[in-house]
């Protein structure tokens, strides 16, 4: 993935404004978390481990290397990792942010208090009836992939432009564009039993070309007969992942042709 800096165009934007490049980097996962167990001070990189859910110390070189780079956090002599100016600035930057997150948090909790009053009341005052007349309906589809390492899933997905929105120990979901992928952690991974999953897109040229530096086994980009174009991917657990774009069938016949 692209390091995220000023002037440079970030992935979805097609601008390098610096503050586009401030919330790619900070939206990347553990970036505030390991930003704010530093600033009180000086951590080694076992104490930010601990301090950081323990996360893999894969993903924290990884982490510390990306704030290095981008000038927030520097390596000490003593072998512990400190704030620079600039990240100590950054944080006295996002300390207004943090007062309004409060304020924010006690005017939702406030909303579901009363939408939980307003629901208590209508289910006592609703007539109660001996059949039920409604039709249940699916909201929505997530393929489940079985992975062999958690956290280099994760990153690899983050590879992709997915953002982590759970994770505990053994699952995770990440979601890009109100698409959703579940992965699940076996200590015993099943060989040979990989999943596949479809995606439609839209400007898939576009999309393949992003994930061109993608560390993956990956095919080319291709016009099917029926009627998309695809490439497809597999992520570090061999799960094969098929992006696709529908192509109006004029246009999918000349480029078969070609």
């Amino acid at each position: 993935m692209s390091l995220p800096t000023p002037e440079h165009a970030i992935p979805g934007f097609q601008t390098g404004y610096p503050i586009v490049a401030a919330l790619d980097l900070l939206g990347r996962r553990w970036i505030l978390r390991i930003l704010w167990e530093l600033r009180n001070g000086p951590i080694g990189f076992r104490g930010l481990q601990a301090f950081c859910d323990q996360m893999s110390p894969s993903m924290l070189s990884q982490r510390l290397s990306l704030l290095q780079t981008t000038g927030l956090i520097y390596h000490t002599e003593e072998s512990t990792y400190s704030l620079t100016g600039t990240g100590q600035e950054l944080l006295q930057a996002l300390t207004p942010l943090q007062a309004w997150a409060q304020q924010w948090a006690e005017q939702l909790r406030g909303q579901e208090e009363t939408e939980s009053a307003q629901t208590d009341l209508e289910r006592s005052s609703r007539p109660m009836s001996s059949s039920q007349s409604s039709q249940p309906t699916f909201l929505g589809i997530a393929p489940r992939f079985v992975v062999r390492e958690l956290e280099q899933s994760l990153a690899f997905y983050e590879q992709l432009g997915f953002q982590t929105t759970y994770h505990d120990e053994d699952f995770a979901i990440v979601e890009r564009d109100k698409v959703s992928l579940h992965l699940n952690y076996f200590r015993d991974f099943p060989k040979g039993k990989n999943s596949v999953c479809w995606i439609a897109s839209t400007d898939i040229d576009a999309l393949y070309q992003q994930y061109l530096p993608a560390e993956a086994r990956q095919a080319p980009l291709q016009t099917k007969p029926w009627g998309f174009k695809e490439f497809t991917m597999r992520d570090p657990s061999g799960n094969l992942i098929i992006f696709a774009e529908h192509i109006p069938e004029a246009d999918a016949s000349i480029e078969q042709g070609a």
